[in-house]
């Protein structure tokens, strides 16, 4: 179940990453060919897109990435592949009367076991199988954002990067990265 965000009246947009990324590189035509052909992970890094996300929203970059980064975690947590250019972005008031912030996380229904019926995960569970095959999905789970020296990369090694490395003096994200549930 989702929610509709965006208040049109009050002039919201929302600017996804693919639009981000096309004022990133000043070449709309290319980004949409990447996208159409699933090749986000081949041309554009995490490093490319904070620095889009720097460029275009200068002012805000700080918070908005911090919020990019907590959408990351999550995406780690359940297991989210396919948080694709188009299943996140920047919400952004047309007036500019109110600063931009990164928008709700949304689409994310691909998560863990995404591919599984609820039968099969039940046959995991009674041949007491369930636990290895949860390891195996979160060790095959790969995020679209992959690093310049790192392609092959999955979501607990991308966050562990990002959580430790040149991207984080983001405070609020490593409090949610140490949550427990």
């Amino acid at each position: 179940m989702s929610k509709y965000f965006l208040n049109p009246e009050q002039g919201q947009e929302l600017v996804h990453g693919i639009d981000i990324l096309a004022a990133y590189v000043d070449d709309r035509a290319f980004v949409e060919e990447i996208a159409v052909k699933k090749k986000e992970r081949d041309f554009f890094t995490l490093e490319d897109t904070v620095a889009a996300i720097e460029q275009v929203f200068p002012s805000q970059r700080t918070t908005i990435l911090e919020s990019f980064f907590i959408m990351l975690c999550f995406d780690a947590w359940v297991g989210v592949q396919d948080r694709h250019f188009q299943n996140w972005g920047v919400v952004r008031d047309i007036y500019g009367g109110k600063p931009p912030y990164f928008s709700p996380i949304y689409d994310s229904a691909r998560g863990l076991f995404w591919n599984q019926t609820e039968n099969k995960i039940s046959e995991w569970a009674k041949a007491k199988q369930f636990e290895q095959q949860a390891e195996n999905q979160i060790k095959n789970s790969v995020p679209q954002f992959t690093l310049r020296e790192r392609q092959k990369i999955n979501h607990f090694d991308l966050a562990e990067v990002f959580l430790c490395d040149e991207f984080l003096p983001l405070k609020s994200v490593v409090k949610f990265s140490q949550m427990r549930v």
